[in-house]
């Protein structure tokens, strides 16, 4: 190729090439990759959207999970609860007789 007629060439360096080239460049690439450039945007955000949706049920599974593990444990003590009070009773039905002696009389050891 013969530059030494081109005047732009001769004058300038190449620096004169890139202030042309980068505001054309800025224009021209946008428009040619908008289609892939909406896609992406369209993925991203499906695949926020996606992910919102899953946190979402996710939280709400915890929140499952708590309250069945709440309400287990809340059934648990009850029943140990009433285990104890039961026991309890037992405990003390079982004295009292053991206490009352053979006769009735509520004193251990005299017989009538």
């Amino acid at each position: 190729m013969n530059f030494d007629r081109m005047p732009s060439v001769q004058t300038h360096h190449e620096s004169f090439f890139w202030i042309i080239m980068l505001p054309v460049l800025a224009v021209v690439m946008p428009a040619a990759l908008w289609g892939e450039i909406v896609r992406v945007f369209r993925f991203i955000g499906r695949s926020r959207l996606i992910r919102r949706v899953q946190v979402k049920e996710n939280t709400r599974a915890q929140r499952a999970q708590r309250v069945e593990k709440r309400r287990r444990n809340t059934v648990e003590q009850e029943r140990e609860a009433k285990g104890k009070q039961e026991g309890a009773t037992t405990t003390a039905a079982a004295a009292a007789v053991a206490g009352s002696g053979a006769n009735g009389t509520g004193e251990k050891g005299k017989t009538g």
